[in-house]
């Protein structure tokens, strides 16, 4: 259904997304009218109308506020690092030690991870894996693009990490993981 492709496309469904949604429901859209506009909108779309934007009445004015936030601000690198983070839909599985491992070109891993823990724009699941929600992966990817080049050394990892894992069969161009 229309309100089941929604859902899923919202990726972690924050309580303020759902909220947000609902309230341009019964506000006479259609669930095929609002999957329209989640599409082509994202997090924008989340927000009360009526009323002067605020943290609780729209998705983007709450993650702002969280990027703006004195520990973040202050923080070398935890905006970078978000952002490398949000071309992992899947997170990281081996959380922070795995993060220094990779070398991302990062002065201090673990500092630039601590601001972004705290405002919870990183959250950190029960087998330590450190992920971006869906909706701060959306508005980071949208606003944050100039920033792009800090994941030249995250597409660097992964390039040695096939060559050292992967390997080609002679009769066909099928890859396969050793």
């Amino acid at each position: 259904s229309d309100l089941e492709s929604l859902l899923t496309e919202m990726r972690d469904c924050l309580p303020l997304a759902v909220k947000l949604l609902a309230q341009l429901r019964t506000a006479s859209w259609t669930c095929k009218s609002l999957l329209r506009e989640w599409r082509k909108k994202k997090t924008s779309l989340l927000r009360t109308e009526d009323i002067d934007a605020t943290h609780l009445t729209s998705l983007n004015v709450s993650i702002s506020l969280s990027l703006e936030s004195e520990h973040v601000k202050k923080t070398p690198e935890a905006v970078e690092l978000l952002f490398i983070l949000c071309h992992l839909p899947d997170g990281i599985h081996g959380g922070e030690e795995q993060l220094v491992s990779m070398n991302l070109g990062l002065t201090d891993v673990h500092e630039a991870l601590r601001p972004l823990l705290r405002t919870a724009l990183l959250s950190v699941g029960a087998n330590g894996a450190i992920r971006v929600l869906g909706p701060i992966q959306d508005y980071i990817l949208h606003y944050y693009k100039h920033l792009c080049d800090w994941c030249k050394p995250l597409y660097a990892y992964y390039i040695v990490l096939l060559r050292e894992h992967a390997s080609c069969r002679s009769d066909d161009t099928e890859l396969r993981l050793s």
